[in-house]
């Protein structure tokens, strides 16, 4: 999966990147079709103590998953944006196999019924 990065008042270290990339890359196992990632690292001292901001758009096939995390601390906020992203992805797969059983399911009782009509 390819990930971009866009960074706001905060200088992207090699720390950070190798840590992002370590964690947005388990996120292939959940779902192999994942197209591409654009993560958004940003600080800001007004807020107080959740200065930063970590933001995650997954590109899937279908519809696109999202998620964003006040914290106060960049790691911490990229392992809590990881982790919603893979409820999320859980929760796409799940919606997919249901349909995909149900499509299934209602062919067998068409072809059933064919057969009891004939």
């Amino acid at each position: 999966m390819k990930i971009h990065y866009s960074v706001r008042h905060l200088k992207l270290t090699e720390a950070i990147r190798d840590y992002v990339e370590d964690k947005i890359g388990t996120l292939d196992r959940h779902d192999e079709s994942a197209i591409g990632a654009h993560v958004v690292l940003y600080h800001d001292e007004t807020h107080g103590a959740k200065q930063y901001q970590v933001k995650v758009h997954v590109a899937v096939p279908g519809n696109d998953l999202h998620a964003e995390v006040h914290c106060k601390d960049i790691y911490e906020g990229v392992d809590l944006v990881v982790e919603k992203i893979e409820a999320q992805m859980r929760k796409h797969r799940t919606k997919l196999r249901s349909k995909a059983r149900a499509k299934s399911l209602k062919t067998v009782v068409k072809k059933a019924a064919i057969k009891l009509s004939k």
